[in-house]
C-alpha cells in the first residue's frame, strides 16, 4: 500500500484512557475506544469516512481491535476488569462509530426500518415497516457526538450546512 495507507510513525495523542481508571463496562469504554480509532485514522481522505473502500474498512477493524486489546492489557496491569463478551461485536460497533452511522448503524441495515426520528441526541424512535413504532435502544452518548456525526454526515453529501450548539 502507499503512503495513503501507512500509519503515523509516532501516535502523539495517547489513548483517552491513558492514566485513568479503566471503565468498568462496554458502554463506558465505548466512547474511549471510538475515539482512540478515530485518532489513528484522521490521516484518511474525506471520502473514505463517507464511502469507505474494503482496505479502509479493514484498516480501521484492524485498528479498532488493537485499541481494545491494548485497553484490555492497560486494564489488567492496573487489576481492572477486562472487557469482557463478544470482541468483534465491539470491535464492530467501534467501526459503526468511525466511519459509519455510530448507534444508528443497526437500525440503517434493518430493511424493516423505514424511519428514524430523533428528539436529541439520545431519545428517538424508530418506524418499522406497517407503522409499528418502537423508541431507540441506544442514541448519541452527547449532544457534541449528535452534532459532530451530523456534521460529518452534512459535509459529506457536500453541502455547505452544519448543525449548531
Amino acid at each position: 500500500m502507499g503512503d495513503f495507507w501507512e500509519r503515523p510513525p509516532h501516535d502523539p495523542h495517547p489513548p483517552p484512557w491513558a492514566g485513568q481508571a479503566a471503565a468498568t463496562t462496554t458502554a463506558e469504554a465505548l466512547p474511549q475506544l471510538v475515539q482512540a480509532t478515530r485518532q489513528r485514522v484522521l490521516h484518511l481522505p474525506p471520502q473514505e469516512f463517507t464511502a469507505p473502500s474494503a482496505e479502509t474498512l479493514a484498516l480501521v477493524q484492524q485498528i479498532a481491535q488493537e485499541q481494545l486489546d491494548a485497553y484490555n492489557r492497560q486494564a489488567g496491569r492496573e487489576g481492572a476488569a477486562r472487557l469482557s463478551g463478544d470482541a468483534a461485536a465491539l470491535v464492530a460497533q467501534i467501526v459503526d462509530h468511525v466511519l459509519g452511522w455510530g448507534p444508528l448503524a443497526p437500525y440503517m441495515r434493518d430493511p424493516e426500518v423505514e424511519e428514524l426520528l430523533l428528539n436529541g441526541h439520545e431519545r428517538g424512535f424508530v418506524i418499522y415497516a406497517g407503522g409499528r413504532k418502537v423508541p431507540l435502544e441506544a442514541g448519541f452518548a452527547s449532544a457534541e457526538e449528535a452534532r459532530a456525526f451530523f456534521n460529518r454526515k452534512i459535509l459529506a453529501g457536500g453541502h455547505g450546512y452544519a448543525v449548531s450548539p
